[in-house]
């Protein structure tokens, strides 16, 4: 589908999409759901800050699975990107919901399921050169009905999610070191080579600003997950691909341009974390971050302050993977499961309400993502 030029302005600001009398009032997340009839779609959901209601809208049927999303500066447009091996992206207004465009990636690429925005409006996907086993940012253009307009080399094997920096002059990037191709689906053929890294990029030409691994004890932690809290504390979390009895810290942080520190929780935590994180979110403060594990069943809270990232407490939640910040207030989260439970989340007074979402039940997928543009 091709993204008529009135779409793209409206999406970009500059001309309104719909009148603003007509867009609802509160927060907005997206995030992709299988109804009960199976069929995977783009769902949005509106909320009331002040309550723990709200109501989801399926926006549109997905081919396949959607992943995670990407928000516009100007927070008129989001794009969710496929589960990788996907080739699809679709942005789509997240005030009406209406879908924008379809795209895919270049023949020889497939996605890895996150992007970002610069701070030039290019929209920068993680994608893999499954050839070479490269991994690259590939570059759309919103203003030219998303045509690929060249690509960045991110420095390792395997990206998965990318994030923005100073407004978009950054580009910051987990290379989970893993490398796949489509041929044998999501299977892992070099575990035994695998250099995970986290790598800074910038958002404007490409060039490499900070890169760091973990130590070779850690090499088989595949950096996958990111987050940059308001004193831009940057937040790893990874995925264990070593031996199962294990249980090596999963979450890592930085500090302006300093070296990745490992982080661990108590022992009975960290074994209940299963040596898997789903998603990682940074609260409205800066103060709190939300790291999910949909294999222990569990979501984990930790606190930032001038010492570092510490664990505070956990939160029972079955196959709960998708994390985001709810509202302004301090340490509040929504928190979703693939068991169609969705939670609303105070980590300063550990409140924890079912939220109810209105309609059919859905099994929501592995990231939900705040709709308000990025800070």
């Amino acid at each position: 589908m091709r993204l008529p030029r009135r779409a793209v302005l409206a999406a970009l600001g500059l001309v309104p999409l719909i009148p603003p009398a007509a867009a609802e009032a509160g927060l907005r997340f997206a995030a992709s759901a299988r109804d009960p009839a199976g069929t995977d779609h783009l769902t949005t959901l509106t909320a009331d800050p002040d309550a723990a209601a709200g109501r989801a809208l399926s926006a549109a049927p997905l081919p396949a699975r959607g992943h995670g999303l990407a928000v516009h500066p100007s927070g008129r447009m989001a794009v969710m990107v496929a589960r990788r091996p996907g080739r699809f992206a679709i942005a789509f207004d997240p005030l009406s919901g209406e879908r924008l465009a379809l795209f895919e990636p270049i023949d020889g690429r497939h996605f890895y399921g996150h992007g970002a925005f610069t701070e030039t409006g290019l929209l920068a996907l993680t994608e893999n050169a499954f050839e070479t086993g490269d991994g690259v940012l590939g570059l759309y253009d919103p203003t030219d009905r998303f045509a690929r307009v060249g690509e960045l080399r991110t420095g390792g094997v395997g990206p998965h999610e990318v994030i923005a920096g100073e407004g978009g002059g950054l580009l910051i990037v987990g290379n989970g070191g893993i490398r796949t191709h489509p041929d044998t689906g999501r299977t892992k053929l070099n575990l035994e080579t695998m250099d995970p890294s986290v790598a800074v990029l910038s958002g404007t030409n490409g060039s490499p600003i900070w890169q760091a691994s973990l130590p070779t004890a850690l090499r088989w932690l595949s950096l996958r997950h990111l987050t940059l809290a308001a004193d831009r504390t940057l937040v790893v979390a990874g995925q264990w691909e070593g031996p199962g009895f294990e249980t090596p810290p999963l979450i890592a942080a930085a500090r302006n341009g300093g070296p990745l520190q490992p982080v661990s929780a108590p022992a009975p935590i960290q074994r209940r974390m299963a040596n898997y994180c789903g998603s990682i979110a940074a609260d409205a403060s800066g103060h709190w971050i939300a790291i999910s594990h949909p294999r222990g069943g569990i979501v984990t809270l930790w606190r930032l302050d001038g010492d570092g990232v510490h664990f505070d407490h956990g939160v029972e939640l079955p196959d709960g993977s998708g994390v985001a910040p709810f509202g302004d207030t301090a340490g509040r989260f929504l928190l979703t499961a693939g068991t169609g439970r969705v939670i609303l989340h105070d980590a300063v007074s550990q409140d924890i309400r079912p939220f109810s979402t209105g309609g059919p039940p859905r099994r929501w997928d592995n990231h939900i993502a705040n709709l308000a543009a990025p800070a």
